[in-house]
């Protein structure tokens, strides 16, 4: 039976360090076979808390297995670490060979103040393959154009309002499976704004700030586009749907604009916008879809594409008035230094035993200076020795995300458990990772009850 492994401590390290252990080769083997792994990546272009403030996950298998699905709340409609940033990711973890058939949804869901109802209101739903050889980004946007095109499923659960096998993309729909050659192998700064493994040098796009004083454009209707401004830079190119004030979108914190709110859109044909012959064009929905004011383009900030988010407390960067500037720094959570201050130290202790059932150890932290407060303890990974007969683990390309989903069969969980045990232990060994503090919790007693 598939088991999922929640991480609840894992965001404070996925947007600082990537454990890359790809290279790692692993003790019990000369020329052990990359693990094929599936990199969901979330985001959104509403806003946290206004439009949504959860992300509910949903996976099964090919044959209907369902792994237990799992409620993401969203920054900061939960404080950390409960609230997860967005944007993240959520690691799928195959056997050995990988290769297995996903039916993969994400709902985005907003407690309604009023009613006290929590609503379904975007569903992105993607059919894939895990990959056997390498890290595969899947990118599941959750989109306001797509907002409403839900239907009921089977329980609680929501689908698309498409036919079976499609899923809303851009407000229209489209076909739900995804192609192995769609997916380019994940690196961290596709997902995080572009910076590196330890969020140094990310960006995100200050909606307010780019579209201020921009003209509210009336697109033709007849093939959705809005003319593209004279010598406009590519490199500099933003489009945001307007909406009106106090409705969904990016809105002011103050009196001081014109009310508006903004819902920008990525630089990319199939999920945003795209330039040609000399005109910007614009998902078809962008046209039809009521409560929308118009379009505006903005020449000030370098263009937004799927890696960039919008600025706001959800991402848990600083805010910065465009995307000129470098980084800012970040604050420390729970252990995880601060950048710019000193850092916080984790020290876990791992459990002893065989592979296939090695205990948990305990884990503390300690916070360090300029933003690190004291974490909390919690459960560590152990790293046990391989039982005899034990078969070697594949090596490991463990990636900071929000959860680990494990779809073995009980039969190859051991392996899986091993290698994310084995992986995790190396890399808090290593002394250039001190200050990261993260845990593994099993939903369920497995692994001779440890």
């Amino acid at each position: 039976m598939a088991r999922l492994v929640a991480v609840p401590y894992l965001q404070l390290a996925w947007r600082h360090a990537v454990l890359g252990l790809a290279g790692l080769a692993l003790a019990c083997s000369d020329a052990p076979k990359e693990r094929g792994q599936l990199m969901i990546a979330i985001s959104t272009d509403m806003s946290v808390t206004k439009d949504m403030d959860e992300v509910r996950v949903e996976i099964s298998r090919a044959d209907g297995t369902k792994i237990p699905d799992r409620q993401i709340p969203i920054l900061p409609s939960l404080p950390a670490p409960f609230g997860k940033p967005l944007p993240g990711t959520i690691a799928i973890v195959p056997a050995d060979a990988g290769g297995q058939a996903l039916h993969v949804r994400l709902t985005a869901r907003h407690l309604d103040p009023t009613t006290g109802e929590r609503m379904s209101r975007v569903v992105r739903e993607a059919i894939v393959k895990v990959p056997t050889d390498r890290v595969a980004l899947l990118r599941m946007p959750l989109r306001w154009l797509c907002d409403g095109h839900v239907t009921a499923a089977e329980g609680d659960s929501f689908s698309s309002d498409c036919a079976e096998n499609e899923t809303c993309k851009a407000g229209v729909c489209q076909p739900a499976d995804v192609e192995a050659n769609d997916m380019p192998d994940y690196t961290a700064a596709q997902v995080f704004g572009g910076g590196d493994a330890h969020g140094i040098g990310s960006r995100c796009l200050n909606a307010q700030t780019c579209f201020a004083g921009t003209q509210v454009l009336t697109p033709d209707s007849s093939d959705c586009t809005v003319p593209l401004p004279d010598g406009a830079d590519p490199a500099r190119l933003n489009v945001a749907l307007v909406m009106p004030p106090e409705s969904a979108g990016h809105c002011p914190d103050d009196a001081t604009s014109d009310g508006n709110c903004y819902l920008p859109l990525d630089s990319d044909p199939a999920e945003g916008f795209a330039i040609s012959d000399g005109r910007i064009k614009l998902p078809e929905a962008a046209c039809v879809r009521p409560g929308v004011l118009g379009v505006s383009v903005s020449t000030t900030c370098r263009t937004k594409d799927l890696s960039v988010p919008v600025c706001g407390p959800w991402t848990s960067w600083p805010a910065r008035a465009d995307m000129n500037s470098g980084s800012g720094g970040i604050p420390g959570v729970d252990g995880v230094p601060g950048f710019g201050g000193a850092p916080g130290v984790g020290v876990g202790s791992g459990g002893t035993g065989v592979a296939a059932d090695g205990g948990f150890g305990a884990s503390t932290s300690t916070g360090g200076v300029n933003g690190g407060r004291a974490g909390a303890s919690s459960a560590g990974a152990s790293s046990g020795g391989g039982a005899a007969g034990t078969s070697c683990p594949a090596m490991a390309a463990v990636a900071p995300a929000y959860y680990y989903v494990l779809v073995d069969t009980s039969a190859e969980m051991a392996s899986s458990l091993a290698t994310i045990r084995q992986g995790l232990s190396q890399f808090a060994s290593n002394p250039a990772n001190s200050g990261l503090h993260f845990a593994l919790q099993l939903t369920e007693p497995m692994c001779g009850g440890d």
